[in-house]
């Protein structure tokens, strides 16, 4: 699958161009691109979901849901 499929998705119709998920962006992977928020560099993006958290209006949605090892042990174990 190609990596930008795997990245973070910003929804341009949502998107009010505050500029938080740049500024929280801990690996600079989101980007200005040509006036917008962009996920520049995929292969940089660890998938932590500081853009996703930070969205004050919901535009940036994970692609896959992180699940921790304990979390998906426990619903394994549930009946």
């Amino acid at each position: 699958m190609p990596e930008h499929m795997l990245a973070p998705q910003i929804d341009s119709a949502l998107c009010n161009l505050c500029g938080r998920c740049i500024a929280e962006c801990p690996t600079n992977a989101v980007q200005w691109v040509q006036g917008r928020p962009q996920i520049l560099h995929a292969r940089d993006c660890v998938y932590c979901g500081v853009c996703e958290d930070i969205c004050p209006v919901g535009a940036v949605a994970l692609v896959f849901e992180i699940v921790q090892a304990k979390d998906a042990f426990d619903r394994a174990e549930e009946p």
